[in-house]
């Protein structure tokens, strides 16, 4: 029996709120929903769309009919709101759904751009003030759809 691979995505294609950067993140996620099937079939699993949508019951339905072994978590947005893209993850790892990507709390920390800068600050201030040559911290985050890395 294949491999079922459902595949998450945005159920818009517009962008009502969030960075413009975002908006080509929206757009661009149908180009990856079309190369992830593509890569499925190159394998012979079974590829099956699944929409975000801003109705939590009825993605849940779809991601039961999709009856997916694993679920590539390609959902930029819902409901045109770019910062949701961590509820999917949080929706797909209480559904107890494996699926592929970063987990809830790191695309939730990486949606907010003082955040992990917070959160590293806090981690490390003692680390690094106990340890006056360390190397400096480096924090990979996302700001207007670019990874940045703050030092």
């Amino acid at each position: 029996m294949p491999l079922r691979v459902g595949i998450l995505h945005s159920d818009d294609l517009i962008l009502a709120h969030g960075e413009p950067a975002d908006a080509i993140a929206v757009g661009e996620a149908l180009l990856e929903v079309e190369a992830v099937e593509a890569a499925c079939r190159a394998n012979m699993w079974e590829p099956a769309r699944v929409r975000a949508g801003p109705d939590l019951a009825r993605t849940l339905r779809a991601l039961a009919r999709a009856r997916a072994d694993v679920v590539f978590h390609l959902a930029e947005s819902i409901g045109g709101e770019a910062r949701m893209e961590a509820a999917a993850a949080w929706m797909l790892e209480w559904a107890r759904i494996p699926y592929t990507g970063s987990g809830p709390v790191a695309l939730s920390l990486s949606l907010s751009i003082s955040m992990p800068f917070a959160a590293a600050t806090k981690s490390f201030t003692s680390r690094t003030q106990a340890m006056p040559n360390s190397a400096p911290i480096a924090l990979l985050s996302r700001h207007q759809g670019r990874l940045v890395i703050w030092m």
